[in-house]
């Protein structure tokens, strides 16, 4: 079949949940083009070549605790931009001429673009994220925080969609929304993650700062607190380059490297990200988790607290880092029964599955 895949390039989680679909649907012999930009651009490009990357832009949209938050979309910078309609029709044209004529299928990965051309083409749109669960199943309020958010996005992105599917590391107990119908899949894993043999080194300490990170601290404010915990290595991956000091070793964001680190690590210390939690979860690693202002962030580190997988703070301290340490024996052994995590994390395996059935893929 012929497919364009819309992938979002922001973050890492929408680039690594995708690769792996990707590969799945190559393997079964789709011819695919790529809407992309930013991390999803840069990946298509370096990794696969012979895939035609769609060059697109989206807006960066903002979220208020229960909704969006539009005086922040239109006063953003990043969204003033010339060009973006022209990229966008073009990448539309693009499609169309690479496939001679519209494709079997659109599939969409937060990518909204791609569902724009979909409907326009009048092609099954089908999406794949983590967050349409939340406007699926009636999820309780968090701090101050409402499903409504992704309501509001996934609405905004995708009105209508012929399937939608959400991964999901933690177990759904809530009643689902008739009016958002959705079906949850386990997470998907990139297979270099299943490939890592995970073991614990006492006192090596993986740190992840995203480049969308909102932590209410300065770097060195964390970096000072870290340097007073001198029994533990403190593996730090950043946007840009730093210098090692005292027990503090900086890294930029390398696959291998980053892999490494977590698959030997005692602990991770980051913000709430699905897919890195997933894996996490997997590997069966504690996390000292800070979430960003958003919903599903909220969420996610709810479920850390709530089941005991992690800690769940809103900066970080000396004396909640200790607490955090203090606790790893009782975290690991919550996460060596899957308290309230899913059994399943063959989230490709499912979903491939879901796909020949429903639509032939």
């Amino acid at each position: 079949m012929n497919i364009v895949y819309g992938i979002s390039g922001f973050g890492n989680g929408h680039v690594a949940r995708s690769a792996s679909i990707l590969k799945a649907l190559l393997a079964r012999g789709h011819r695919i083009a790529v809407m992309g930009f930013d991390n999803s651009e840069r990946y298509i490009t370096a990794n696969y070549p012979d895939i035609p990357l769609l060059r697109i832009k989206v807006p960066v949209l903002h979220p208020s605790p229960t909704g969006l938050d539009f005086g922040k979309i239109a006063d953003d910078p990043a969204n003033r931009y010339d060009d973006g309609i022209a990229l966008n029709y073009r990448a539309m044209q693009d499609a169309l001429d690479y496939f001679n004529g519209p494709p079997d299928v659109v599939l969409s990965d937060y990518e909204l673009v791609a569902a724009q051309f979909a409907y326009a083409t009048l092609r099954p749109l089908i999406s794949i994220d983590q967050h349409s669960k939340y406007p699926g199943f009636q999820f309780p309020e968090v701090n101050g925080y409402s499903r409504l958010e992704d309501y509001a996005r996934l609405n905004l992105f995708f009105p209508r969609a012929d399937a939608r599917f959400a991964a999901s590391f933690f177990k759904v107990d809530y009643p689902p929304d008739p009016k958002f119908e959705v079906t949850l899949i386990p997470p998907i894993l990139r297979q270099e993650v299943f490939d890592l043999t995970p073991r614990v080194d006492e006192g090596e300490i993986l740190v992840y700062v995203s480049p969308f990170a909102q932590i209410p601290q300065s770097l060195d404010d964390l970096y000072g607190t870290f340097e007073a915990f001198e029994d533990y290595t403190f593996h730090i991956f950043l946007p840009n380059q730093h210098d090692n000091r005292a027990n503090l070793q900086f890294y930029l964001y390398h696959l291998e490297t980053f892999l490494d680190v977590m698959a030997r690590c005692q602990a991770v210390i980051s913000t709430a990200g699905h897919n890195l939690l997933s894996e996490l979860m997997y590997l069966r690693k504690p996390v000292y988790v800070i979430p960003s202002a958003t919903f599903d962030q909220q969420m996610c580190a709810q479920v850390i607290e709530i089941n005991g997988l992690g800690q769940r703070e809103y900066s970080l301290t000396p004396a909640t880092l200790r607490r955090f340490f203090d606790r790893l024996p009782e975290f690991r052994h919550n996460l060596s029964v899957n308290k309230g995590i899913v059994d399943n994390f063959d989230g490709v395996g499912v979903l491939m599955n879901h796909l020949s059935t429903q639509f032939g893929l």
